[in-house]
């Protein structure tokens, strides 16, 4: 789990560059939203980092640790984070009236294959940016690894896609789709409402005192 969350850090620091120049970047509304929404949600993503290693207890997060034994590829550990904002009925409320959710960050394996995702929703809760990562870690780097990333409508329409791989020197490189791309982009749209309905429902369990 250390290397996915190195990933984490290298993207959230601007050492990857998920949100990649394109062609039509200026042309979409949506797409200029997904932009700056990313920029919003990972600073938001380091000021928590920040605020649990400083010990201030300013964190607001919860974490899915998921862990199966799947036969012909082992141990699997699936970790998912989510992020939110708090919603008020007005600055006299101490306690907040409900909660969306903003950014998800999945890093999970299978078999010697690691992935990285991240899940970015809009303000209002609806998907936005989906982000991956995947590749091979021999111990010193990662191999057979590439990157994609699609844009959404509010309601899961897919708007745009980046899909990079790595040369044999290591260097990403844009790629046309393949169909296991094709899939993964379809699994995104997916998983949007459904991370969005795990995170609803453990925000929404009332205490008893």
């Amino acid at each position: 789990m250390r290397k996915q969350l190195l990933i984490l850090f290298a993207l959230l620091l601007g050492l990857v560059t998920p949100m990649a120049a394109q062609k039509n970047f200026k042309v979409d509304p949506r797409v200029k939203l997904a932009k700056q929404k990313y920029t919003e949600r990972a600073s938001y993503v380091l000021t928590m980092k920040e605020y649990e290693k400083d010990g201030i207890p300013s964190l607001n997060y919860t974490t899915v640790v998921r862990k199966q034994n799947w036969s012909g590829s082992g141990q699997m550990i699936d970790s998912m984070t989510f992020y939110y904002q708090e919603e008020y009925v007005d600055d006299t409320e101490p306690y907040p009236s409900g909660y969306t959710l903003t950014i998800m960050c999945r890093a999970y394996n299978i078999g010697s294959g690691e992935y990285f995702e991240q899940y970015i929703y809009d303000d209002e809760g609806n998907p936005l940016l989906w982000y991956s990562h995947y590749g091979y870690f021999d111990g010193k780097g990662y191999i057979n690894q590439f990157e994609l990333q699609g844009c959404y409508a509010a309601n899961g329409d897919l708007l745009e896609t980046t899909c990079k791989k790595a040369e044999e020197d290591g260097e990403l490189k844009d790629c046309e789709l393949e169909e296991a791309f094709e899939r993964a982009f379809d699994s995104a749209k997916k998983n949007f409402p459904l991370f969005k309905k795990v995170f609803n429902e453990l925000y929404g369990v009332e205490y008893s005192y």
